[in-house]
């Protein structure tokens, strides 16, 4: 099942009790009652020194532009309250002076 999951972007639950089964469906019938599909992550650096180093995405393709200045993650299909982190490193050079730092 797990294998199942990863490979079509799905979410694997273990349910510990029969007790607990009728509130894991309920939460399955809310998760399906609003989608995203297609969603994309895009990330911009418009200060000219600010570059992206690189993404943890996790299973999620990302892509970073030759210039390090855009980069994306195809997150795919979000669900309601559905949330996805993903982590980010960018390259930010030092401030000189005080002007420098706006």
């Amino acid at each position: 099942m797990h294998t199942i999951a990863e490979e079509t972007g799905g979410t694997l639950s273990f349910i510990e009790n029969q007790a607990v089964v009728q509130d894991a469906f309920s939460c399955i019938g809310g998760l399906l009652s609003v989608t995203v599909q297609e969603a994309r992550l895009a990330i911009t650096c418009p200060h000219h020194g600010v570059r992206v180093r690189s993404v943890n995405s996790g299973r999620y393709d990302s892509v970073i532009d030759g210039d390090g200045r855009a980069a994306s993650v195809d997150v795919g299909e979000l669900y309601a309250d559905e949330e996805r982190r993903f982590l980010v490193f960018v390259d930010v050079p030092a401030a000189g002076t005080v002007e420098d730092a706006t």
